[in-house]
């Protein structure tokens, strides 16, 4: 039986070496399938932006936390949308970064982390979760329709 000590929590500044890892693994990931608007760089996480994001109410960077040692990491914020004639005001989650170290996959950590984030935006008024995921991300799109996300827009490109 594992007997490791295994928590979401909130990031603190203690994790800034551990969320630049994992930031830029993500970083260097989104490159590799997105290179025409994704640039490589190890520059991916200030400690005045860590800062920034923890005193920051409407942003939630949640961490994986195995025996000390941070594995994951989602990052996301809570959108509130002003209702127009033509549309509905709605308030949303919005996840911008999830990411779970490659050796840590498939133990539901991602699960966890969704979860925990979709508690903490419905107490913030959030009636949704939102995402953006490039078309090409096989993996992270079966994830989120696994999980029950469903397609409601496609952004479409052209170059000139």
């Amino acid at each position: 039986m594992d007997k490791s000590s295994r928590a979401i929590r909130a990031a603190t500044i203690n994790d800034l070496l551990a969320l630049k890892r994992l930031f830029i693994v993500e970083n260097h990931h989104n490159a590799s399938i997105a290179p025409d608007i994704v640039s490589k760089t190890e520059d991916v996480l200030t400690e005045e932006e860590l800062r920034e994001i923890i005193a920051d109410n409407n942003q939630c960077l949640l961490v994986v936390d195995v025996d000390g040692n941070v594995v994951g990491t989602l990052l996301g914020s809570v959108v509130d949308v002003a209702g127009r004639r033509w549309t509905n005001s709605r308030c949303y989650g919005y996840i911008e970064e999830l990411v779970v170290d490659e050796h840590q996959r498939g133990k539901g950590f991602a699960r966890q982390l969704m979860a925990t984030f979709e508690d903490w935006a419905e107490v913030k008024g959030a009636t949704s979760v939102e995402l953006h995921v490039w078309s090409n991300n096989q993996t992270a799109n079966e994830f989120y329709r696994h999980y029950g996300f469903s397609e409601k827009q496609r952004l479409l490109s052209k170059s000139l």
